[in-house]
This record gives C-alpha cells, sequence and structure tokens, in this order.
C-alpha cells in the first residue's frame, strides 16, 4: 500500500469499502446536486452500520473537507459537507462545515500522480479564525481517499490550529 510509509497529520481513517462497484457508483453519483439528500441518509446508515467503530473515535464534532467556492457554485452542493451533515446527525455531535476553508482553487486531484497531488493541495486549506478549534478532536469527513493528501492538508491547519486530533472518515478508498 502507498501509505504504509508516511507520516499523516490525521490519526486514522475509517472507510466504508473500496472505491469500486456499486461503492464508486454511489459516489460518483453524491458528486451531483441533485443527491444532497442521498449523501446525508448515506451518513447516517454509515454510522448505524458501525456505530461501535465511530464511537470508539471519541470524536466531539464533524468538519467536512470543503470545496473551492467555484467548484461548489459548479456542482450545487458539498457532497463531503452532506455526507459530514448525515454523520454529525447519526452520532449526535456538532457539524462545523464552516470550521475550514479552501483559500485556492485546485485541479482536479484523479489525474495527478501521489506527489503532484500533494502538491496541489498544499496551502489549499485555512481555519477560519473564529473556528474554535482548541482542544477538539475532530472527524474530518470526505468522500474518496485516494494517497491522504487532501486530508492531511486539511488535518494539518485544523492541529496547528489546536485541534487535539484529527481522524478521517472517507467514504470510499481508492488506490492510485
Amino acid at each position: 500500500m502507498l501509505c504504509r510509509n508516511v507520516s499523516f497529520a490525521f490519526e486514522r481513517v475509517l472507510r466504508l469499502g473500496p472505491y469500486q462497484g456499486r461503492l464508486q457508483e454511489v459516489v460518483l453519483r453524491l458528486k451531483h446536486r441533485t443527491n444532497e439528500g442521498l449523501a446525508e441518509m448515506l451518513g447516517e446508515w454509515w454510522v448505524d452500520s458501525a456505530r461501535e467503530r465511530f464511537i470508539a473515535l471519541g470524536v466531539d464534532c464533524v468538519v467536512p473537507v470543503p470545496l473551492h467556492w467555484r467548484r461548489r457554485w459548479q456542482r450545487g452542493y458539498n457532497q463531503s459537507g452532506a455526507l459530514a451533515f448525515g454523520l454529525a446527525t447519526g452520532l449526535g455531535v456538532p457539524l462545523h462545515k464552516w470550521w475550514v476553508k479552501r483559500i485556492r482553487h485546485t485541479a482536479d486531484q484523479k489525474a495527478l500522480s501521489a506527489t503532484a497531488r500533494k502538491e496541489n493541495v498544499r496551502g489549499a486549506f485555512q481555519v477560519r479564525p473564529t473556528a474554535a478549534v482548541t482542544g477538539h478532536s475532530i472527524l474530518l469527513v470526505d468522500d474518496v481517499m485516494t494517497t491522504g493528501a487532501t486530508a492531511h492538508e486539511a488535518a494539518r491547519v485544523l492541529c496547528a490550529a489546536g485541534a487535539k486530533r484529527v481522524l478521517v472518515a472517507a467514504l470510499a478508498r481508492a488506490h492510485g
């Protein structure tokens, strides 16, 4: 596995499954504006089906990986934000969807190498000055994780802002 010898700013990853078959179809559908409700329901179902695993993480809030405003506008919503809403609802913890901001538009990660992905997202995120991150155990939510570069960069800024720890929930894990 690509990331075994790499250190990340997050502690661990909880995933629903591999990015293939039906799960890949669902993730691709989530990227369209008409499926926001599906993403929210999927988050709640995921918590229901893996409640002990989620509880064992010991998180006290949920934060989605943000989209740049331009991509969010094109898509109509942030699929990770809707998934995070479902997870937060299912876990009964607060959702802080505006704590992290994507401060620059980045190229689509899927066509990039692992090294290029890391460079692409370096400096792309910022914790908002009003975010009360200090001391929190945060569940960072994204739809797909491949190299971990995006989650690492978002977790890095959360930790730098005082988060106690960051754990990641990625709906699907792709290999690349």
